[in-house]
Order: structure tokens, then C-alpha cells, then sequence
């Protein structure tokens, strides 16, 4: 009779680790919104608001905290944690713009003596069928659905 092998467990360094691939994935989606942001307002002149500059701060932000965690061979609580502030402080920025937008006010509380476009003006824009503040929501919950499960993710590898 053959006996058959016995199951070793995973080798923690060979191991996929979900937490990096989440890592990569926001670090990813940051930086592509980011480059869809500026060439927007470069290829078809589409002026950004001071909500625009804000959601691409919150952006800049996450993609430090995700490249931060995806960097690391030792999880840090402080990358997937600032991944995830920058992203809901995004999400809360395009909240608030798109209030403006569905108002249709011309009046931001950010907005400066003139010095930048109308948030409804500028998250109005359409792309691919939505507005661009639309596009923004999407991508901010997205992230926040990632730094949730890069957090999971962590805690499952500690308590192996």
C-alpha cells in the first residue's frame, strides 16, 4: 500500500500575498486616474474645480499609501491606513461635488474670487456616458472596497 504524501503548509515567502496584489491593484487604479485626470484637462481642456484638486490630492495620497504597502516585505499598518483616509476623503470630496452638480450651483465654498472653474461646471463634464464626478465616486469606493480587503487580507496572514 502506498501511503500518500502528507499536505505541508504553504510557505509564508512562496505564498501569494492578497494583501501586495490588492496593493498593486489600488496603487494601479490611483495612478491611471490620476493620468486620465490630467489628460483630460490637457487633450480637451476641461478645467479642473477646487473639489478636482482636491479628489486629486486624496489620489496622490492613496497611491502613496497603496505603493507604500505594496513596497513593503513587512506589512505596515500605516500604508493601507493612509490608502484608506485618502480614499474616503475623496469620496466625501466628490459627495460634496456632486451636490453641487445636481444643484447646478455655480458657487463652490472652495471656489476663490474666480480663480477656478464651477464644480458643477467641471464635474458635469460627460465621460463615456457618466459625469466625471460619477467616475470619481466609482473609483473612490473602489478603493476604499480595496484598502478594506488589504486590511482582511493582513489580518488573515497574521493569524496563520
Amino acid at each position: 500500500m502506498t501511503s500518500s504524501p502528507r499536505l505541508k503548509p504553504a510557505d509564508p515567502h512562496r505564498a501569494v500575498d492578497l494583501a501586495r496584489a490588492f496593493a498593486l491593484a489600488g496603487f494601479a487604479i490611483c495612478a491611471l486616474a490620476l493620468v486620465a485626470a490630467f489628460l483630460l484637462q490637457w487633450a480637451r481642456g476641461w478645467a479642473p474645480c477646487s473639489l478636482c484638486w482636491v479628489e486629486r490630492g486624496c489620489l496622490l495620497l492613496a497611491l502613496v499609501g497603496f505603493g507604500y504597502r505594496a513596497s513593503s516585505h513587512r506589512p505596515h499598518a500605516a500604508g493601507r491606513r493612509i490608502g484608506f483616509v485618502a480614499a474616503l476623503a475623496g469620496l466625501i470630496a466628490a459627495w460634496f461635488q456632486d451636490g453641487e452638480v445636481a444643484a447646478g450651483t455655480t458657487v463652490c465654498p472652495l471656489h476663490l474670487a474666480g480663480a477656478a472653474t464651477s464644480c458643477a461646471a467641471a464635474g458635469a463634464h460627460r465621460l463615456l456616458g457618466l459625469p466625471l464626478v460619477d467616475w470619481a465616486m466609482i473609483v473612490f469606493l473602489i478603493l476604499l472596497a480595496l484598502s478594506t480587503a488589504i486590511e482582511v487580507a493582513d489580518i488573515a496572514n497574521t493569524n496563520q
